[in-house]
């Protein structure tokens, strides 16, 4: 299996650098493995990797290194676990590429209830972006000071 990966490591790495050109991503590797068991036994494995984001600074050759770790590792772990079972073939090793969306600036969650009554916290949501009440907001200086505000905020999250 080892032999195989690294034989994959340039297409792989190419694939990924030829995505991250036009956006950030979220890649995880599977390879799917007939397993044998005696003449007449098999059964699929999917051996995964967790997702990982990969953004235009990241280094690929570290990215394919752990997962190739991973992969091997998590191989081991089901021939010991599954005793019996030997690695006839791999069928084939497909890369997931998602888009990797964090949450933006844009996105308003509300506070919860209990918070939100209580009137301790300042919390603006912007429905117009060309208005500068938020702007203004975060210009203008406390009434009160800061060392207040922060232990009554505490204050009620310890009620």
């Amino acid at each position: 299996m080892g032999q195989f990966l690294d034989s994959e490591e340039r297409i792989v790495n190419g694939k990924i650098r030829k995505e991250l050109a036009n956006r950030e991503l979220n890649v995880n590797i599977v390879v799917f493995a007939d397993y044998k068991r005696g003449a007449e036994e098999h059964q699929e494995i999917n051996l995964k990797t967790k997702n990982e984001i990969l953004t235009r600074v990241s280094n690929l050759a570290d990215f394919y290194s752990k997962a190739e770790n991973n992969l091997l590792s998590e191989m081991e772990e089901f021939e010991i676990k599954v005793s019996q079972w030997k690695l006839n073939r791999i069928l084939k090793m497909e890369m997931r590429i998602n888009k990797y969306n964090p949450l933006r600036g844009a996105s308003y969650i509300p506070l919860p209830n209990d918070l939100a009554n209580r009137k301790v916290a300042i919390y603006v949501q912007n429905d117009d972006y060309s208005d500068p009440v938020c702007l203004r907001s975060s210009l203008k200086p406390f009434s009160t000071p800061v060392d207040k505000v922060i232990v009554a905020f505490f204050g009620v999250l310890s009620r």
